[in-house]
């Protein structure tokens, strides 16, 4: 009982001070929201992403699509090109008379003038010939106007054909490597006989002359 009583005498004492100042009590409770109401609004508010629904935003080849469009290209560098291997020079001469299938040149022996559809090298007496590529031998044997004549397939279908030859060392069906000697310098050329000794060397690309000087080693 006595413990009720200190507690309604407690009771009644915190009633009579809330009834002098109740008040203010109540009006400091009101400014202590207001104000802190109006701090927390002022604090930001960091958002969570939106996650994207299934099949919203662009998709992975359009993304790809947009990277190449705006990538700064580089620059293109041309692959370079191997150069074609030289042959081996057939005979040590220069050249006597050149490649000329559509200018006339005079021919001593002939006494006219004409084209010159192959190369004339200069040769020494019974000089070896060596086979300027690996080929086949198409051809030997004489030809009224050239004298005795060589004729070599070469791997890329085009003809060597070299005439005036004092001796042939290969038959016709024969496999021949490059550098290897396949005959010799010093016969006749029917057609060029008042010509200096010499060589005439012919290069036949599909079906037509051309000229080998810029192929030799």
């Amino acid at each position: 009982m006595r413990i009720l009583r200190q507690i309604s005498k407690a009771f009644r004492a915190w009633a009579g001070w809330m009834e002098k100042r109740g008040f203010y009590v109540t009006l400091a409770v009101c400014l202590a929201v207001v104000v802190g109401s109006a701090l927390w609004a002022r604090i930001p508010i960091e958002e969570e992403p939106q996650s994207l629904a299934v099949g919203e935003g662009p998709s992975f080849i359009q993304r790809f699509a947009e990277m190449m469009r705006t990538a700064t290209p580089g620059p293109i560098v041309s692959p370079t090109p191997t150069p074609e291997p030289k042959w081996t020079r057939p005979v040590s001469g220069g050249i006597l008379r050149a490649f000329s299938p559509d200018a006339l040149i005079y021919q001593q022996t002939m006494d006219a003038w004409a084209a010159h559809s192959g190369v004339d090298l200069k040769v020494a007496a019974k000089e070896p010939i060596l086979a300027p590529r690996d080929g086949k031998v198409a051809f030997v044997g004489q030809i009224a106007r050239y004298g005795l004549t060589l004729e070599i397939e070469l791997a890329d279908g085009s003809l060597l054909r070299m005439m005036g030859l004092n001796a042939a060392y290969v038959n016709a069906g024969d496999s021949v490597r490059e550098g290897e000697t396949v005959a010799q310098a010093g016969g006749s050329n029917p057609s060029e006989s008042l010509d200096a000794a010499h060589v005439h060397i012919e290069w036949i690309v599909d079906g037509k002359p051309a000229d080998p000087s810029d192929k030799w080693k």
